[in-house]
């Protein structure tokens, strides 16, 4: 993403991607949204404070607006960027998952709507991602290599 200002959607993929933002991006509203995938209501309920509570945090400390919104509505998500006063959402990838999917038909759907979806990758998962093809041990090989990258040692 090129620096601006972009509405931020956290998913249950990543919740806190403050750290890791691109420079220049400036945070005008903050929303959440859970996957589509049907699960036990104790565990819907955690997913549900968990975001809530990483939405306020943001909230607070950006002095954004925080919503919840509940479907996958790409009409929701293009009123939401319209209350932020923007026409660009920012969100981490989430390169397989329940949510990956929804993400992707969620940004095919809201060109209709004059808002771009926005995804973007950490280093590390930049650093991680070719080598997780054929189990632990062949990652395990990468491992020194990708903590000297990242200048972790």
């Amino acid at each position: 993403p090129q620096p601006g200002r972009y509405a931020l959607l956290l998913t249950e993929e990543d919740m806190y991607p403050l750290h890791v933002l691109p420079d220049g991006v400036k945070i005008a509203g903050v929303a959440s949204i859970r996957s589509r995938q049907p699960c036990a209501l104790n565990i819907a309920e955690f997913k549900r404070a968990a975001l809530q509570n990483a939405c306020n945090e943001i909230s607070v400390n950006f002095g954004v607006a925080a919503k919840s919104i509940e479907t996958w509505n790409a009409q929701d998500f293009a009123d939401w960027a319209k209350e932020c006063g923007v026409t660009d959402i920012l969100t981490a990838e989430a390169p397989v998952g329940f949510v990956a999917p929804c993400l992707k038909q969620l940004a095919l759907n809201l060109v209709n709507h004059g808002v771009h979806l926005h995804l973007f990758r950490r280093r590390w998962d930049e650093l991680c991602w070719p080598h997780a093809r054929k189990g632990f041990f062949g990652f395990k090989e990468k491992i020194p290599c990708i903590i000297s990258d990242l200048k972790l040692l």
